[in-house]
This record gives C-alpha cells, sequence and structure tokens, in this order.
C-alpha cells in the first residue's frame, strides 16, 4: 500500500491476517514520508466480502468477483471505531518496537518501521466510513481510504520477538492509518498469507509463480504431483484444477510486471499454463491487478527483501533467505508426515490385530521342578499350566492401576475395542529377576511402554522403557500386587539412618564423626557444619530422636564490609569460618557431604583445581566466637593454620584417593579431549562453558551470521569456523563423505571458500543451541511452516551422519509447545496437531540412533548467573556410553518455578531437577556482578551537567565523581572501551574475579546511541530500585504508557519500562531485545553505583557469565548486534555445570576401566 503521512514523514505497516465482512489478512504494509515518492506500503492481501468456501470445488475465484461486483453496486457496511484506535502520525510508537533501528543505507527516508496490521478493515472516510475492497484502491479516480486494525512492530530479527520467561498474554494496540493510496502483491513469496477468501486465485499465483522461481525447471505434470490436492492453510482450500485455471488470468497480467518475467516466461510450467503467448508489459498497463504507480526507493523496487539490505547479519535470518532443509535418509524416514516442508502426510496407527478370550480363570496350576533349584527358597524356572517360566524371560499380565491410571477394563470380544486400541492399553510386559518357590512369586522389573512415556504418537510396537519399579506377582496371576515387601524394606532402610562404625548411613552416603556436612534450615540455603559427635537413642525406629552435634561453621560473604574486614578479603561462597557454635540436630536433617580444607593444605594449582572440582569444595582461614548476625566486626577473628582444619582419616584419605585419580584423568583428557562440533555456533557459549570442565575441546562450528561468526574466530582462533548455512554444510560435508564431486560452499560475508567440513568419526559430541525464535512464548508471529522449525531435522541428521558419542541440546522453554503438524489458527499463533510434537520427535529419532536420552528444565539461577532464565537441556549418549546426569541446583533463586514438564497424557510431570531442594549457595546479585566496572552517565543532551558526587568506593570519607558522557550521533556507541579501560574498583567477589582471570582485550563498555527524547527519560527516572516510567513527569511520557488506550494503561500501567536494577536483586532473562521500552526493560541501570544510563554490552555480557576477555564483534559497528549475540548465548556457568556432570560421568567410567583392566607383562 502507498499512505501519505503527515509532516512528510511517517511510518510502514505490515498487515497480517483477520476476519470479518470487508476486513482484510495477511496484509504486509510499507510506508516512507510524503514526498514525491508518496508513502509507499506493500500489501500481501487486503479487504474483501467473507463468501463461504467449498474445500477445493467450484470456480472460488468466479464467485468472488461477482460478490464483490455485488458489493459496489450496494451500500457497503460502515466500519464502526474503537476508542482505541489511534491516529497514525509521523511520531506514532508502537509497543516494543525501536526507533533507532535504521535500515537501507542507501534510502533517503531513513527510519521507517514496517509493522504488521491485523484483523483490519478498509474505509472511505469521506463516505462515512463505508468499507471497501481492495481492488478499489486501484481504480481510477481520486480517493481517500484509511484502514485500521490491531498494530504490532515487526521486528528486524524475528528473535527480538521474546525469549523471556514470563508467559504474559500480548495486549495489542489499535491503529488507524492514514490515507492508504494503493497496494500490490509480492508474487515470488509463497509464504505470504493471504486473505483466504477474497485472495483465493491470487494465492494460487502465488504458489504457481514461487514454485518456478524455486525450481525454473519444474514441469506441470511435476508442479501437480507436489501441489494438486495439497490443502493450503492460508486458504483453507485444497489446490484444484479448478483453482489452478481460475488463476491463469491473473498469472498472465502479473508476470510482465515483475522482475524475473525472463525466467517465468521460460518456464515450462508457465508454458503449458499460458501457452507461449505471454503478454508483454505495455498489455499489463491498465489491469486493475497491478498498481500503476509502484513505489520504488531510490530507482529500486520497494520489497521487503532490500529495506534491511545494509546489515548482512540480519539478512541471513530473513524468511526469503533460508535454504531448504537437508536431511539424511534416516531422518527423511523419521519425519514423514510430521512436517510439512518436501513430505506428504501420512501418519500410522497402531492397532491391536488379537484379542484372547479363551482362558480367563484366575487359578492355574503351579510347579517348581526339582532340577531348577537356584538356591534355598528360590528357584531358576517355574511352571504354570504346562508353560515354564524362567528367570530373564519377559511376560505380558492384564495391565492394573498404575500412579494417575486406572486399571483398564478388557473388553469381552474384538467388537469392543477401541479403534486406535493397541496392546499396551490393556496389558503390562515384564523381565523375570527371581522366582520365590515358598511364595510362589515371581520378582518382575516391569517395562513401561513407549506408548505410555512422552513418546506417544511416535511409539512403535517394538519399543518399551524400564520406568517401574520391580514388584511380586503371585504366579497364579501375573498381575502386580499393590505393593512389595521386599521393595518397601529396601527403601525404609534408605529413607532412615542406619548405624555403621564411627558414623552412620543416610540415604547411600556414609557419614562420620569429623565429616563437614550440609543440613537443612529454615533459610534458602542449607548449613554447614562439623559432625563432632552422634547420639542414638536406640527407640523405636523412624522417630528422628537419634542426633548428633555439629560445629556451625559461617560463611564469609555474610561478614565481608563490616568494620575491620580485611582488603584482600572478597564475597566467595567458598569461603567459611569456624565458630564455637554447637547444635544438636536430627540425623535425618543431613543433606549431603561436603570438604573443607584450608588453602595451604594443598599446593596452588591443586587448590584451584579444588575449587573448581565441585560446588561442595569449601575452605576456611579465619574463625569467629559467633555465627554470621552476631558478627559485629573482624576484631574478633583469628587466622587459622592449616593444622587446625581436622577431618576424618578414612574420608581424608578418600578425599586424596580421588584427587590422583582426577588429576590422572584430566591428563588423560589434556591429550585426548572429546571433539565437539556446533552446527549452530552463535558465538560459542555454549561449547565453551563445556569446554572449561576439561573434557572436550570444541574443533567445529557453523554460524550463519557474519558478525558472530567473527566473534567465534576471534574468541577461538583453533575452531574451524563455517560462515555458512547448516544445511548448506550439512550437503557438502555428506557429499565429499561420498566423494562425489561438489562445489565447494562460500562464506557468506566474505565469500571465501570454506574449509573442509568435520567428517564421521572425527566427532565426539555435538553441542547446539538450535534456533529458537519460532518456539519462544512470546513470538507473536508464529508460523506453523516456519522453515527455522525443520532445523531440528538438520540438527538431528548431524547426529545421523556424525555420530557422537554424546550431545547437548538447548532451546527456549517454548520449544514444549512446539507442536508438529499444527495449522495456522491465526497471524499469530498456531493450533492443534501433536502435543509436544517437536520434543517427541526429537526424542523419537535418538532413540532411533541408538542414543539414550535425558531431558528436563534448567534454572540458570541455579548455577551462579546472575539473572532468571529458563531453558530446555537434552542429554544423549551413545547406549554403550554412560549418560550424564542433570546438576543440582547449588544457587538460591527466590522466584517459585517446579520446573515440570507437564502433559495431559503423562500420569506425572517429568522433573528431573528438584527445584525445592536445599541449595548451598546464596544468590548471584547484579552488584555482585558488575559493581566493578567503570561507572559513567549519559550527558544531558540540552542542558548544563555536573558531574555526580558519590561515595569512592575504597574509601568512605572520600567522594568520587562519575564522568558524564555524551551520546554522539555521529559515533556507533557510548561509553569505555580497548584494553586499557580502567575498572571502578578491584574484584570484590569471586564472580568478578573469574570475569577478569585473563587480560583485557577490549572491555566494550559501552552503549547504543539513543535518541535525545530517550536518553532525557532516563536521565529524569529516580536513582532508587525499581523507579520506572511511573515517576515521569507526564510530558515526557511516551504514548505506550501515558494513553489510556495503550495496553500499557489497560494493564494497570505495569511496572518495568524505563526500570532501574536493583544492586541485591537479578537481572531478569537477558534477551536480544534490550531497549527500554521492551518487555525485559528492566535494564536500565545499577543502582549500587547509579548510573544514569541503559546497561552497556559488557553489563550484559557478565549477566550471562561471559568473561571480560572475551570480544564481541559486530560487522557494521553495531551494538544491537553485539546485544543479539548475548541474547542469544546459552549462559556460561551453566555450560560449565553441565560440563561438570559429563566430567564426573567419564571419570567414574574411567577408574572402573581402569580396575578392570588386565595388565600384560
Amino acid at each position: 500500500m502507498r499512505t501519505p503521512t503527515p509532516a512528510s514523514s511517517g511510518s510502514s505497516t505490515r498487515l497480517a491476517s483477520g476476519s470479518g465482512s470487508a476486513s482484510g489478512a495477511s496484509t504486509r504494509v510499507a510506508s516512507s514520508s510524503g514526498s514525491s515518492q508518496g508513502v509507499k506500503r506493500k500489501a500481501a492481501g487486503g479487504v474483501g466480502a467473507e463468501p463461504d468456501v467449498d474445500s477445493g470445488r467450484g470456480s472460488e475465484s468466479s464467485r468472488i468477483d461477482k460478490r464483490l461486483k455485488a458489493d459496489n453496486l450496494q451500500s457497503n457496511p460502515k466500519y464502526k471505531p474503537q476508542d482505541r484506535d489511534m491516529k497514525e502520525t509521523a511520531t506514532t510508537p508502537i509497543i516494543g518496537e525501536d526507533p533507532e533501528d535504521e535500515f537501507d543505507p542507501d534510502d533517503e527516508n531513513q527510519n521507517k518501521p514496517i509493522r504488521y496490521l491485523s484483523g483490519f478493515a478498509l474505509f472511505d472516510p469521506k463516505r462515512a466510513l463505508e468499507m471497501v475492497s481492495l481492488d478499489a484502491l486501484n481504480e481510477a479516480g481520486d480517493h481517500n481510504y484509511e484502514a485500521a486494525g490491531y498494530v504490532a512492530p515487526m521486528f528486524v530479527n524475528e528473535e527480538d520477538a521474546g525469549q523471556e520467561d514470563e508467559d504474559e498474554e500480548e495486549v495489542m494496540q489499535r491503529l488507524r492509518t492514514s490515507r492508504v493510496l494503493s497496494f500490490w502483491f509480492d508474487y515470488t513469496i509463497a509464504d505470504d498469507k493471504i486473505f483466504r477468501q477474497f485472495y483465493l486465485p491470487r494465492r494460487v499465483v502465488q504458489i504457481i509463480v514461487s514454485s518456478v522461481l524455486a525450481n525454473p525447471g519444474q514441469t506441470h505434470d511435476e508442479f501437480k504431483d507436489v501441489y494438486l490436492d495439497r490443502y493450503d492453510e492460508f486458504m483453507r482450500a485444497r489446490i484444484s484444477t479448478t483453482l489452478i485455471d481460475d488463476a491463469t488470468p491473473i498469472l498472465r497480467q502479473i508476470i510482465p510486471t515483475l522482475q524475473q518475467a525472463p525466467t517465468l516466461r521460460n518456464s515450462p510450467l508457465i508454458k503449458h499454463l499460458l501457452g507461449r503467448d505471454i503478454p508483454s508489459a505495455s498489455s499489463s498497463a491498465r489491469s486493475s491487478l497491478v498498481p500503476q504507480n509502484r513505489p520504488r526507493l531510490n530507482g529500486r523496487l520497494f520489497t521487503a527483501q532490500n529495506i534491511f539490505a545494509g546489515n548482512i547479519d540480519l539478512a541471513v535470518l530473513r524468511p526469503e533467505n533460508q535454504n531448504p532443509t537437508h536431511v539424511t535418509s534416516l531422518i527423511e524416514r523419521l519425519a514423514e508426515g510430521f512436517f510439512r516442508e518436501h513430505f506428504v502426510v501420512r501418519q500410522k496407527r497402531l492397532k491391536l490385530l488379537r484379542y484372547f478370550t479363551e482362558d480367563r480363570r484366575n487359578e492355574k496350576k503351579v510347579s517348581f521342578p526339582g532340577r531348577e533349584q537356584l538356591d534355598g527358597v528360590y528357584w531358576k524356572a517355574v511352571v504354570v499350566d504346562e508353560e515354564t517360566f524362567r528367570v530373564g524371560d519377559c511376560v505380558v499380565a492384564r495391565g492394573g492401576a498404575y500412579q494417575n491410571r486406572a486399571e483398564p477394563e478388557m473388553p469381552i470380544d474384538v467388537t469392543q475395542l477401541r479403534e486406535d486400541a493397541s496392546a499396551p492399553d490393556y496389558f503390562w510386559f515384564g523381565k523375570i529377576i527371581f522366582i520365590n518357590q515358598q511364595t510362589k512369586q515371581m520378582h518382575v522389573q516391569w517395562f513401561e511402554h513407549a506408548s505410555k512415556s512422552i513418546l506417544q504418537e511416535y511409539s512403535d510396537m517394538d519399543g518399551s522403557f524400564t520406568s517401574i519399579p520391580a514388584q511380586n506377582q503371585q504366579t497364579d496371576n501375573v498381575g502386580p500386587p499393590d505393593n512389595c515387601p521386599a521393595c518397601a524394606a529396601h527403601d525404609d532402610t534408605d529413607d532412615f539412618p542406619q548405624e555403621i562404625k564411627n558414623g552412620f548411613a543416610f540415604q547411600g552416603t556414609d557419614y562420620h564423626i569429623s565429616d563437614f556436612v550440609l543440613y537443612k534450615t529454615d533459610d534458602q540455603v542449607c548449613g554447614i557444619g562439623q559432625i563432632m559427635d552422634i547420639e542414638w537413642k536406640n527407640s523405636v525406629r523412624h522417630d528422628d530422636r537419634d542426633t548428633m552435634i555439629v560445629k556451625a561453621l559461617g560463611r564469609v560473604s555474610d561478614v565481608v564490609g563490616k568494620p575491620g574486614c580485611p582488603d584482600d578479603v572478597i564475597k566467595d561462597e567458598r569461603h567459611l569460618y569456624f565458630t564455637d557454635v554447637l547444635l544438636g540436630m536430627p540425623l535425618s536433617i543431613v543433606l549431603h557431604k561436603c570438604s573443607v580444607l584450608h588453602p595451604l593444605s594443598l599446593d596452588a594449582p591443586d587448590f584451584e583445581t579444588y575449587l573448581t572440582t565441585s560446588p561442595y569444595n569449601f575452605y576456611v582461614t579465619y574463625k569467629f566466637p559467633d555465627l554470621n548476625h552476631e558478627v559485629l566486626s573482624w576484631e574478633s577473628a583469628t587466622k587459622l593454620r592449616y593444622k587446625d582444619v581436622g577431618i576424618c582419616g578414612t574420608c581424608g584419605q578418600n578425599f586424596l584417593d580421588h584427587k590422583e585419580q582426577m588429576k590422572a584423568f584430566m591428563a588423560v583428557c589434556a591429550k585426548k579431549p572429546l571433539r565437539v562440533f556446533d552446527p549452530f555456533g552463535g558465538v560459542g557459549a555454549f561449547s565453551a562453558g563445556l569446554e572449561q570442565a576439561g573434557v572436550m575441546k570444541m574443533t567445529h562450528a557453523v554460524e550463519i551470521s557474519p558478525s558472530a561468526a567473527e566473534t567465534l574466530k576471534k574468541n577461538f582462533p583453533g575452531v574451524v569456523v563455517y560462515n555458512q548455512c547448516s544445511n548448506i554444510m550439512l550437503r557438502y560435508a555428506i557429499k565429499k563423505h561420498e566423494r562425489h564431486d561438489v562445489e565447494t560452499p562460500k562464506s557468506l560475508y566474505d565469500q571465501s571458500p570454506v574449509a573442509d567440513p568435520p567428517r564421521t568419526g572425527s566427532i565426539d559430541c555435538i553441542v547446539a543451541g538450535f534456533p529458537c525464535q519460532p518456539h519462544s512464548r512470546l513470538n507473536m508471529f508464529q508460523r506453523a511452516d516456519d522453515k527455522k522449525s525443520h532445523l531440528i531435522l538438520n540438527l538431528c541428521a548431524w547426529v545421523d551422519f556424525l555420530r557422537p558419542k554424546y550431545c547437548f541440546f538447548e532451546n527456549v522453554r517454548g520449544f514444549l509447545q512446539y507442536s508438529l503438524n499444527s495449522t495456522q489458527a491465526g497471524r499469530y499463533r498456531v493450533e492443534g496437531g501433536i502435543e509436544m510434537g517437536g520434543l517427541k520427535w526429537l526424542i523419537h529419532a535418538l532413540l532411533e540412533m541408538n542414543y539414550q536420552v535425558r531431558y528436563g528444565l534448567l534454572q540458570a539461577a541455579h548455577y551462579g548467573t546472575p539473572q532468571s532464565r529458563v531453558r530446555f537441556f537434552l542429554i544423549a549418549s551413545q547406549h554403550n556410553t554412560p549418560l550424564p546426569a542433570f546438576p543440582m541446583p547449588v544457587y538460591a533463586f527466590p522466584e517459585k518455578d517446579a520446573l515440570e514438564i507437564r502433559s495431559a497424557k503423562l500420569p506425572r510431570p517429568i522433573a528431573p531437577i528438584f527445584a525445592a531442594t536445599k541449595v548451598v549457595h546464596n544468590l548471584v546479585t547484579i552488584e555482585d556482578a558488575i559493581g566493578d566496572l567503570p561507572q559513567f552517565d549519559w550527558k544531558h543532551p540540552r542542558r548544563i551537567q555536573q558531574q555526580r558526587k558519590v561515595p569512592h568506593p575504597d574509601d568512605p570519607d572520600a567522594n568520587f565523581y562519575v564522568s558524564a558522557l555524551a551520546c554522539d550521533k555521529s559515533k556507533a556507541f557510548v561509553g569505555y572501551s580497548g584494553p586499557n579501560a580502567v575498572y571502578h574498583t578491584e574484584p570484590k567477589t569471586v564472580f568478578q574475579r573469574k570475569c577478569r582471570e585473563k587480560p583485557l582485550v577490549d572491555l566494550q563498555h559501552y552503549t547504543r546511541v539513543l535518541k535525545e527524547q530517550v536518553v532525557e527519560r532516563v536521565l529524569s527516572i529516580p536513582l532508587e530500585a525499581k523507579a520506572d516510567y511511573r515517576t515521569l513527569k507526564q510530558n515526557k511520557w511516551e504514548w505506550q504508557f501515558s494513553n489510556p488506550s495503550s495496553a500499557v494503561a489497560r494493564d494497570g500501567f505495569r511496572p518495568g519500562l524505563y526500570g532501574r536494577l536493583d544492586k541485591n536483586a537479578w537481572f531478569h532473562t537477558t534477551v536480544t531485545n534490550v531497549e527500554p521500552t521492551a518487555k525485559q526493560s528492566w535494564l536500565t541501570k545499577r543502582r549500587d553505583v547509579q548510573c544514569n544510563r541503559v546497561v552497556t554490552v559488557r553489563e550484559l555480557a557478565r549477566s550471562q557469565g561471559f568473561p571480560d576477555h572475551f570480544v564481541f564483534v559486530s560487522k557494521n559497528n553495531d551494538v544491537k548486534t553485539m546485544q543479539r549475540q548475548i541474547g542469544n548465548a546459552v549462559p556460561w556457568p551453566v555450560s560449565l555445570a553441565l560440563g561438570r556432570e559429563l566430567r564426573d560421568t567419564m571419570l567414574k567410567k574411567w577408574v572402573e576401566d581402569q580396575k578392570n583392566a588386565i595388565e600384560i607383562d
């Protein structure tokens, strides 16, 4: 569409789907200033009446045209304005829109945002708001039409639409546009959605043209094989021969107007449809289907493809630049029927084919052959009704009640079976573990059939998993009883302390006098103490009368900063102090054994290794007489000698043995680490954190974004980085492996040939945070056919091709809601399909490739990240390789989240992490993370501003002046950069110290240069925790929080916009869009140092755990590109925690192998 806009400048709007009489759908609109070029808007659809549509039968196009002509002869419906409609002006803001975004640098009309308008109506304000058809825009004569509908920003990068953990409902604004001048279609893009009735034939033209452009040599028969009778969800009809015939008049008129006309004219398909006589451009000049003044930008046609041509990092991510999904033959077979790209839908159902009814009596003849006696009452075999059952045999039993599943009602005959019934619906399967002749019971280990697990729709009759505990079964009726006395006795023994020599055993761990332990408290974190004595009451078991005497230890982090604190003592969660406090407590409240050493008891390198080995390893150097709340100053502290720290002799020797085993194992890993490949590398944080655990090394990575690829190269110089699409690289790797003659792909940025790809057998571990924007819960523009959703197929194809020992995958929580075979229910949402289909398919594919799988949700704050960030993780390992566990939470986090995966079809939630467990360490706060970085303010753009005076960080009696730096639009950023930037203080916390361990390359402690109005608002927010826009004078308010019809106002003026951080709290989820008005906008500044600005690149990086020596690269020197790189990363501390679990799993296997090794002289 083309519209003029007030004040010689305007905005651009992208319209999406809608419904109702004379309402539009799937329209993209763009606009620019009201100069001689006019305001330009581009539409893929428009407004029309809503006739009934028969799914693929009849001449829909003819009926629609007749209806439209009749509508023009009668009085059309009137548009009814809504109170929430806001009139479009040159400065109209849309929530979530970044006013700083710049588009094509060659365009003289800068800063024209593209917007979606959905559920819109086109009307004539001069005729009492009478609604009109879009066709009227291209008719001769002067008109003054406007449109109104729901508006939302079109994010330059879809990931900016949100990766937040919050699940708030999106409330959209309404917009009434200025004058609409014209509209046109982009027939070259197949996935431009169109209003299903009015644009039915035009949709078919889109499909034909885009198909030819994708495959110019395509014949008519080939086209029919792919598209004929295929249901198109956007026009809600099947593509029929009639529809194709109805579309040919439009196709004939449109082809001459397209830039790709030469290609289309030579297409066998087009020649078959139109004959060889295709009209020239001049013959289509007066068609109402083709606008006479199609807008141009500096002589070029205005299209979505060239809007952002100036930013290559965004260009490679645009939908039209996505490559077809490349997979292996196995993955293609597994994906058939579940993904819409290049597959025919054909879903299979399991059937119960046979059902036996001839023998339903309960009593059976049981005998125990004498020759089969094993030991005492235990037999190797039993005969039941002349059939022999042996230990190790698999048996089938009538199904019973289990957890939330009721006992199935057995049908009398086959006519009572459900159509979709299968054997696991009525029977249980299990394996005989042992046979008890005395009780006439089998001890059976039951299998949970795949159809009753998370797989459900992806299960087959041969698939099963062991998940139900072993149970004793009566041999005369092989059905599970209500309980198992043997298993219950074992559980009782494990749940209550048992006396051992000089200690007690509890839940699989032996505790001795002098051991250090963690114990339950009423606080968020557990207590730490040393066992001094154990008292057994010899009373009735299980009444918690057996107790222990514990000498309490305090945390130095709780007394840092109190009077007299030494300068070299920093806030370190591992640093404890002894006390004289003795506490009595039940044995049953012990949680975990821990280790406490004096730093001088080990060599310095060994001590550092000791701290990084486990979160349960501590050290002690001081003693106070009292615990934390009683300590008033350091005057009462005494320094400890390493001889003052005693430990249990047995456990001490075990510690030394483990230390030597770890040292030897790490030496082996250093020589031959696991080789890692990341097909969606980003900036490498996922692999880097895992690598820091010491057992793996990233060797290859694919990254499509040129800037992110350059960031990878700069920070990991030994890694082979491919700046290409993962689909292209997979094709290249397979073709090269098969010794085909294949052209070497070129890097997207500099067009240099890429290096040789990884080969089968050259990779031990695949690490991937596969693209997440289609699954983000706050991505308003979800699409059922999004190709980026299909990159999960490419990922599994890499696994199939390389067959690594391990896989580590990450995605947003919304991945759990990724439904396969869903349909587009609107411009903003999808519905239906297979619940959690993406997760189920991923697990199914890995199992088919002989991997074992563990998956769940992790909260980044639980592992030392100073932010709230819940993400989905999956770990897989080959069946002959031990599967690592998920790391247990060790840091406190106040927000409650069970981290469960729930489904109505599952008997219980899936929660491998017990989120409510008592943790070891306190929360890492914002102050802990960034308090040492240099301070600076933004300078006020309109008035003289004195430097602010604040207390000196090292001398409370002195002052410190905060620099005020100007936001100069001629520069890319404002702040401090380079290797010589001066920190505000020495490291005050262990988090800060870790960030500064290596030499600084470029601090990158700077922000974007924002508009003067934004800078003024930021400077006007009080320097108080959680202060936000609500404290501003109303003359400084933006529309989105001042207009009563705005989403913010209707939501009760929710907090957060232009919000101040609280130094004692945490960062909200770090995402790719961190502007003051973004959803996650508690990112304005740090209260502790009172900085008047938004957060810097380095502060954002610290929120994700990046070390300061890590440098972010942007090809166009764009700060927002760096923010995207950081927001898309996996938090470094989470990766490290996963790496430690892998290391511990591998160490255990290595120790067992060493013990079982046979020495040959």
